[in-house]
């Protein structure tokens, strides 16, 4: 039997999404955190000195996003055509830009650019987000991104509102199909599961 193992820090960060994924496909793995007294030392082992890893037989990869492709792989979450894996991507690829650029801000320490950043956001980039988010889930039929059953890009979109929603966020109100979705992964088993279990973490 295969063996897996993702190694990251002390937090849900990067790594959150990949274990959502191997969650919600009901892939058995390895959780390892480093912690800071000890990523001094681990750091020299990983392939490009920074986590998240992923270990499957033995084989180490690195980036979060390939190594969320590799999981939904293993969980039948990838897509079935090339056209829905390609359709997958691209919700994924949209929902982490959109991720990296609150999280950027966030981290923003000139107050005055933070707060026009902050701005741009609440007025423009995340409502131009949802209305294209739901355009799409729109287009695919409103159950799902890709195709016609569960993807990574679906529990990519619930990865990005469990992140809101811990920071205090709902702002899925006004978009119905992404709101309906969201709680439609919320209630997998394997997910449901993860969440009752995951260690508490301020990130």
């Amino acid at each position: 039997m295969p063996s897996y193992k993702l190694t990251y820090f002390p937090g849900r960060g990067r790594a959150e999404i990949i274990r959502f994924v191997l969650a919600a496909g009901n892939v058995d793995y390895e959780d390892v955190r480093i912690a800071g007294d000890k990523w001094k030392e681990f750091k020299e082992k990983t392939p490009e000195g920074k986590l998240p890893i992923f270990e499957s037989d033995g084989v180490v990869l690195s980036q979060s996003q390939a190594i969320a492709a590799y999981a939904a792989e293993l969980g039948g979450l990838r897509g079935e055509t090339p056209i829905d894996r390609a359709k997958a991507h691209m919700i994924v690829e949209m929902v982490t830009e959109m991720f990296e650029v609150i999280i950027k801000n966030h981290f923003e320490k000139d107050e005055a650019k933070k707060e026009e950043k902050e701005k741009e956001i609440k007025e423009k980039l995340f409502p131009a987000f949802l209305t294209n988010a739901e355009k799409f889930l729109v287009a695919n039929g409103g159950e799902y991104f890709a195709g016609s059953k569960l993807t990574y890009a679906d529990v990519a979109l619930f990865n990005f509102a469990d992140n809101l929603r811990l920071a205090g966020k709902e702002p899925f109100g006004n978009t119905p199909k992404l709101a309906a979705l969201i709680a439609k992964v919320g209630e997998l088993p394997g997910v449901k599961d993860w969440i009752a279990k995951r260690p508490e973490s301020q990130f």
